[in-house]
């Protein structure tokens, strides 16, 4: 599917998650929209929303993809705290206007 989320289980039925789209990008190379992630009250400031995000950065370096951090927390706080991983981040303005879906890779 072209859009699901990265998930950590929490217990209780409860999940920090990172959502996502995946879209065709400049030269073939596919890209990883993150537009939300999301903590349960009562696990936030425990640092779980950057646990699941560094795991979608991650997956992302592993299968060569780019990073569309339109997520506020993923372009501001996280990125802030992890400079070293801007380098897979890509512009909305390199993408079509309507860009076209794609999978995530096995």
């Amino acid at each position: 599917s072209s859009r699901g989320s990265f998930e950590l289980d929490l217990g209780d039925a409860a999940a920090a998650i990172a959502e996502y789209s995946v879209w065709k990008g400049p030269d073939g190379t596919l890209v990883l929209e993150i537009p939300h992630t999301f903590v349960p009250q009562t696990h936030r400031g425990q640092g779980l929303a950057g646990v699941v995000t560094e795991a979608a950065f991650h997956y992302a370096q592993e299968h060569r993809m780019k990073v569309l951090p339109t997520c506020t927390y993923v372009a501001g706080l996280f990125l802030d705290k992890r400079p070293h991983l801007a380098s897979l981040c890509i512009s909305r303005s390199l993408l079509p206007e309507t860009p076209e879906p794609a999978t995530l890779p096995e």
